[in-house]
């Protein structure tokens, strides 16, 4: 049968100490120092060590001869033992996990142009000719590695909506933007943009297809849509 429960009544007593403030101390509640003092149950591990600490008792002089709170204490202590391996284990396999995930993640283009989303257009055409040109967007990250499409959809939602004119050369006359749903045709904006000058496209909808359709006199015509 557990003595511990005597000894930390008569600990309590001897430093004349109210059930609350000892139980203000170790922040649990009134009736937990009850039950541990009437043997209704234990105080587990932790606690042993700071009620030791409180009355400047050892450890020794609270479990001596109580045979049943030693047992206790030393499954807690094994149980914490095993815990500690199950989290260091835990942790080194998801560490293994996030590099191997992270080497993967680096050979993926679509990987970067989901988080870091950016359409890079250029259209090449006849200096001074004015005809309205379809842009082409590459369904990866740099031109030129796969198929083209004539429309651009946002499919993340960490895109901007921001459409630039990508050009460093202030004395470069303004292009001319034409945007329409790739579906129905209609016109959904159209503009004048300066070089450097973005404009924002937050009217457009995520997964819904668009045309751009850009104009202007110099043989290329450069923008990107972040």
């Amino acid at each position: 049968m557990s003595v511990i429960n005597k000894r930390i009544s008569a600990a309590r007593k001897e430093s004349n100490m109210k059930q609350q403030e000892l139980a203000d101390k170790l922040n649990v509640s009134r009736s937990t120092i009850s039950n541990w003092e009437v043997g209704r149950n234990y105080p587990d591990l932790d606690m042993i060590v700071e009620l030791s600490d409180i009355f400047n008792l050892s450890l020794d002089s609270l479990l001596r001869e109580d045979t049943e709170m030693i047992q206790e204490v030393s499954k807690e202590q094994r149980k914490g033992k095993k815990r500690k391996l199950w989290i260091a284990g835990l942790t080194s396999a998801l560490i293994i996990s996030f590099v191997i995930l992270g080497m993967v993640l680096k050979e993926s283009t679509n990987f970067f142009h989901y988080f870091s989303p950016v359409h890079m257009v250029m259209v090449n055409k006849e200096e001074n000719e004015l005809d309205w040109h379809t842009a082409t967007f590459y369904k990866e990250k740099f031109i030129g590695h796969s198929t083209g499409e004539d429309y651009f959809v946002f499919n993340s939602i960490f895109y901007d909506k921001e459409i630039i004119n990508d050009s460093n050369r202030v004395d470069k006359e303004s292009l001319k933007v034409k945007i329409s749903d790739y579906e129905t045709g209609k016109s959904v904006a159209e503009f004048d943009l300066k070089p450097n000058e973005s404009r924002s496209l937050k009217q457009l909808k995520r997964h819904v297809k668009y045309k751009l359709e850009l104009r202007g006199r110099e043989k290329q015509l450069m923008v990107n849509i972040i």
